[in-house]
């Protein structure tokens, strides 16, 4: 202990924050051979694992398998940022209409972006026409970290099927969701832009089956 001490303390006094966070890694290394030597005297004391566990701040089979290990114990626990594949836009696949919406033609060509094809198959209003229901859509995605989806997309995700991957659930941002299934303000030019476009396809559909 009296070298973690002393590593501190230098750690403390140091101008460089890369040197200092050298010391503090050596102050770490330190630290956690130290936890484990305090975990040999509480199991020489008659200390039983699950009495341990929260003592430290970690699940007593996890801190029992560290220990068993024969390296240091180490309790904190790692933090990542987990990221989420987002939809950033969509078009049909096999359509009179098969141009892409939300996302422009040449982002759609972006070969960082991934491609995936649903069945999108949304609950519709009997003799209300829905612009993409019942229709295989080819979705262009991204892979962002949560906090931008919670920020820009949908909280939750969609479920959507696909006959390979089965039913997945599908985050996306939210013009692709209203451009799915139409904005939510049903008064809104936006939604009578939506409506419109639904009696389009319909139209063209019902005229490419006569042909």
């Amino acid at each position: 202990m009296d070298n973690v001490i002393e590593l501190l303390k230098l750690a403390r006094d140091k101008t460089d924050p890369e040197k200092r966070a050298e010391i503090i890694t050596r102050a770490q290394h330190f630290l956690a051979w130290g936890l484990r030597s305090a975990m040999t005297e509480c199991q020489e004391a008659g200390a039983a694992w699950r009495s341990l566990g929260p003592a430290v701040g970690m699940p007593h089979n996890v801190l029992y398998r560290q220990y068993r290990a024969g390296g240091p114990v180490v309790a904190a626990e790692p933090r990542y940022t987990p990221e989420l594949q987002v939809a950033l836009g969509f078009r049909t696949v096999g359509d009179v209409d098969d141009r892409w919406r939300v996302i422009s033609e040449d982002d759609a060509t972006d070969s960082n972006l991934k491609s995936a094809t649903f069945f999108f198959d949304p609950v519709v209003t009997e003799g209300r026409p829905h612009p993409f229901a019942g229709r295989r859509l080819e979705f262009k995605y991204a892979t962002w970290p949560a906090e931008a989806v919670d920020a820009l997309g949908r909280g939750r995700p969609y479920p959507l099927w696909n006959p390979e991957l089965g039913r997945r659930p599908i985050h996306m941002t939210e013009s692709v969701f209203d451009e799915l299934f139409g904005p939510p303000d049903v008064s809104s030019p936006e939604r009578e832009r939506w409506e419109r476009e639904a009696a389009r396809l319909a139209r063209l559909r019902e005229e490419a089956g006569k042909l």
